[in-house]
Formats: C-alpha cells, structure tokens, sequence
C-alpha cells in the first residue's frame, strides 16, 4: 500500500519582504501612539505632583493659620523646606534647621551643619518635586560647591518695579510684591546668618481675588542644556536647587519664577543664556504644548504655550482685582 507524502511549501523572499514591511509600518503606526500614551502618564504623574503640593500647602495653612513662606529671610529655606513635613517627608525636614543659613556650616557658632543634611541620598529626587517627563538628575553643584536636591517646580512671583536679580528675591520690597506667597516675619538671631524665629506673613485671606484665580507654583523652565547646571550671578544658568534661595551676589539656586513680560517657554529647546534678562522666560515644561500650574485652591491647571500675557500676570497676582480669563 502506497502513501502519499505531502509537500510544505515554504515562504518565498518575496513573501517573507512583504511580512517584514508590513510588520514595520504596523511599527510606526504603533510607537507613536505609544510614546503618547507614556506621556500622557508622565503628565497625570506631573499633576498629581502639583496636587500633592497643593494638599501640603492648605495642611500647613491649618497648622500655622497662614502660608507657607516663600522664604524664611534673606540667606533662607524656601517654600519647599517649609513643605517637607506634609509631603511625607518629616525625618528630613527634622534634620534642618529653618533659623539658620542652608550652607551654615560653623561649629564655633554653634550651628547645625545643614550641608550634610541636604548633601545625604534621601534630599534627593523627592518624588513630589520631579516631573517624570524630565530627565532624573540628584543634585547638582553650586558655584559655591554646594550639592542640593534637584526640583522642577518654581514659585510664582509678580513685582511692579524691580528689575535684573532683585525681580528674583523675595525678600525686597515686600509692599512691590503681587504674588501670593511672600517673606515670613523673623525674629533676629544672635547669628549674623540666623533667625531665632519665623512665622507666617499671610493667610488665605490675602487671596482676595479667589483661590481658584490665582497660580501660586507652575513647572518651571530648564533647557536641555541647562539640567543640573545651578544658577549664580556668574554663570547664567537656569536649574536650581530647592533648599536655597540666596542673595542675589550668592545665588547659588533660584526658587521664584517671575512672570512679568516674560511669556511662557517654548519647550525644552527654548535656549536661555542669561535667565535674568527681561522677556526671557522663568515657567516653561518638558510636556507638549501645555504648562501645569498649581493654583491656591490645591487643583492643577494645564495652560498652552499660547497664554495671553496680561492673563498670565493676573493669575499670579493674588488681589490686584482683576478677572482672569484662561483660554
């Protein structure tokens, strides 16, 4: 009895270029929606940062009946210290010293040594202050030689008059400044670089023009060039480190973001060699077309490129009286 043995047919060069195409464009169709997707998550991340930081503020509101500072005095902590404690961050925060000078370092003093505690691993990459949509950096280095945590919010500042380096300090002119978060009120120190205390300078109750019309932090702007490069008077870069916020001839990080006449970043492209010139941008992200800010009421709201710039400059001045029209 005979059987018959049956033949394979194998593929063809022809057939198997053609599957090699076809899954190829089914690949380019694919990654782009990928990529989306994943950015999109990196957003919603980014959001629910800004969030959290909103919850920080309003807890630390009900603690000390006002808000936080955006500095404890002139050589100070800045807002993001203040926060610690309600980001889950308290061991750290238990570590500092908010009276004294962030770099004080002098034992004869008396004075805790603050560089240690901000040069350790855990005052690195706190989550709530990274946006995933950037790339992770530790620290960085001062002019100073310094090593602080990275962050990649700022806090919104508006002044009438000043301009150059002091546009950028908190701590001058307090009746100039339209933004919501301001100096607190100290107590002198025995200590050149110290307070022997603080309290908060404002309540909510500054907020006159309404929580949810005024922006009290936004991602701010960092070229691709300038990630992990500190900010001084002498080098003109544009990243910072939270802890600080220096005197301008000391400026070591930078904590506000002034808006002024300076409109939002175009990107992480947007080159900016000198971050103190007027119209350059301070707030800007590393998402399409769209800038978180955090407004005082604790919800997040995403703005386009395009914002107008009086709208601008009027959701960051708490109780100027105008009204606020966002696209």
């Amino acid at each position: 009895m005979s059987h018959l043995r049956g033949t394979r047919r194998g593929f063809t060069l022809v057939e198997l270029l053609v599957v090699i195409a076809i899954i190829g464009v089914l690949i380019a169709l694919l990654l782009p929606a990928v990529q989306q997707a994943r950015e999109a998550a990196r957003r919603m991340q980014c959001t629910n940062n800004m969030k959290q930081m909103g919850l920080a503020v309003h807890n630390f509101h009900d603690t000390y009946n006002g808000l936080p500072p955006s500095v404890s005095y002139q050589w100070g902590h800045t807002t993001w210290s203040f926060l610690l404690p309600y980001l889950e961050q308290g061991a750290l925060y238990d570590q500092m010293d908010i009276r004294i000078w962030p770099e004080a370092d002098d034992s004869s003093q008396g004075v805790t040594n603050n560089r240690a505690v901000f040069a350790q691993e855990g005052a690195k990459n706190i989550t709530p202050y990274m946006c995933p949509s950037r790339p992770k950096r530790e620290s960085g280095k001062s002019v100073a030689g310094m090593t602080f945590g990275a962050y990649d919010y700022t806090i919104l500042a508006y002044s009438e008059t000043r301009t150059g380096w002091d546009e950028f300090s908190f701590w001058i002119n307090l009746d100039d400044q339209s933004q919501a978060l301001r100096m607190a009120r100290t107590t002198p120190g025995a200590w050149p670089l110290a307070i022997s205390g603080w309290s908060p300078r404002d309540t909510f109750s500054r907020v006159t023009d309404g929580l949810s019309n005024t922006a009290i932090f936004s991602e701010k702007h960092v070229p691709v060039s300038k990630i992990g490069k500190c900010c001084s008077s002498a080098n003109g870069e544009t990243d910072g480190f939270f802890f600080f916020n220096g005197p301008w001839e000391d400026r070591e990080v930078m904590a506000a973001g002034p808006v002024k006449n300076r409109p939002l970043a175009r990107g992480p492209q947007h080159v900016v060699t000198d971050v103190v010139a007027p119209g350059n941008p301070t707030v800007g992200s590393w998402h399409s077309g769209v800038v978180n800010f955090l407004l005082t009421d604790g919800s997040v709201r995403g703005l386009p490129l395009t914002v107008d710039q009086t709208a601008l400059h009027n959701l960051v001045r708490c109780n100027d009286g105008q009204v606020v029209t966002l696209p």
